[in-house]
């Protein structure tokens, strides 16, 4: 669980707050992989 959470924080700090607000919509695993996160990391 803390790792999860971890990756989750982690994951947010690499997006720019912009586009967490613009694509809000979007699945956040989607969007993390489409911006170059590693796979596992966007729980």
């Amino acid at each position: 669980k803390i790792e999860r959470q971890a990756n989750t924080f982690a994951v947010k700090l690499l997006l720019p707050d912009d586009l967490l607000d613009e694509y809000s919509d979007i699945n956040f695993a989607a969007l993390a992989k489409s911006n170059g996160i590693p796979d596992g990391l966007e729980v």
